[in-house]
């Protein structure tokens, strides 16, 4: 779980970091056809969501 407080150095990386995902996963969606498959984006959110989420630690790798 995300256990940083809001505001803190490791709440805003990770913050960050989905932002960028998303952004790069809509410009792939964006630039594919329509009639393609876009389970795979659902997937990478659901992935990246589990790791924020995960009670091992607060979802930033390297952010002490």
């Amino acid at each position: 779980m995300l256990t940083s407080e809001p505001g803190s150095p490791a709440a805003v990386v990770t913050a960050q970091r989905l932002h960028a995902l998303i952004d790069g996963l809509a410009f792939h969606l964006f630039h594919q056809p329509p009639e393609a498959d876009s389970a795979w984006v659902l997937d990478i959110v659901r992935a990246e969501l589990g790791e924020i989420a995960a009670p091992s630690g607060d979802g930033v790798e390297g952010c002490e």
